[in-house]
């Protein structure tokens, strides 16, 4: 386990609040290596970023290599579209009164599917609760979409019970949908939930891609065309993450640009770093 004293006290976002240090994640060791090497340089919270996707995969939620020579693209959504489309797919959901904990969207030109729970999920320390028998699709985002909007969401929620529901949020016919995939329980939950709570109001998408890009991202979508965008709000922070690995099948090496914000506002907690290193 790395230790996170080399990152330093948070800076406040006032000075009378300022936000507990990242917590240690058990889970950490099963991210890929391409996310950690780069990300803990950045900030320790932004490496469970990829213990996010690892989940996301393993629970059905999206599925990696569930994709086709067809693209299907989304409309592409704000943070605060997906957060107000969760909210209603989820007071229907069973259990709860389900509170938000973080959600992930992410930008990519190829599309999947999710629907099912793979058989992984043991393996990341979690069991089913409950899970959809529906297909969902999981779209591609068009090169054409503006800063901060991408074609999917997830919000994980969590209940007083501790158990986690993950609701997927797409655009793909003109309307919004959101779709609950999954209720899990175990350890794996506190990927989602280990930063803390989400706070009630954070900034849209498109305003911490905007601070993001102003510190350095443009220049790396500039440099990489194509470049896949994981923007994820864990707790008290915006993690904004651009890569040029690819997205389902990882393979080689590539480039990738990672920034830390609050959530509450568009305040850097950790400068903008930009790194090569293996995909796989």
């Amino acid at each position: 386990m790395p230790s996170y004293a080399a990152f330093g006290t948070p800076e406040p976002v006032v000075p009378s609040a300022t936000p507990s240090p990242p917590p240690a994640y058990g889970f950490e060791a099963t991210a890929p290596r391409r996310k950690r090497r780069l990300w803990y340089a950045v900030v320790a919270v932004v490496a469970v970023v990829a213990v996010v996707l690892v989940v996301l995969w393993a629970t059905g939620v999206i599925f990696p290599r569930a994709t086709s020579a067809a693209t299907t693209f989304g409309d592409p959504l704000r943070s605060s579209q997906a957060i107000t489309a969760a909210a209603s797919a989820q007071a229907s959901a069973q259990d709860g009164p389900w509170t938000p904990d973080s959600m992930v969207g992410v930008g990519v030109s190829q599309s999947s599917s999710s629907g099912s729970t793979a058989q992984e999920l043991g393996e990341q320390g979690c069991s089913t609760v409950w899970a959809t028998s529906t297909s969902s699709v999981v779209p591609a985002t068009p090169s054409s979409a503006p800063a901060g909007l991408v074609s999917w969401w997830v919000v994980a929620s969590n209940d007083t019970a501790g158990d986690l529901l993950l609701t997927l949020v797409t655009n793909v016919s003109g309307t919004v949908q959101a779709a609950n995939i999954v209720i899990l329980s175990g350890s794996c939950t506190t990927t989602f939930t280990g930063a803390g709570e989400m706070p009630t109001s954070v900034i849209d998408s498109s305003t911490a891609v905007a601070t993001a890009n102003a510190a350095g991202g443009s220049t790396f979508l500039a440099d990489n065309a194509g470049a896949a965008e994981d923007l994820t709000i864990l707790g008290p922070y915006w993690v904004i993450i651009y890569t040029t690995c690819s997205f389902y099948e990882p393979t080689g090496t590539g480039s990738e640009f990672a920034i830390a914000l609050y959530a509450t506002n568009d305040t850097v907690y950790r400068s903008a770093t930009t790194g090569s290193m293996s995909c796989t």
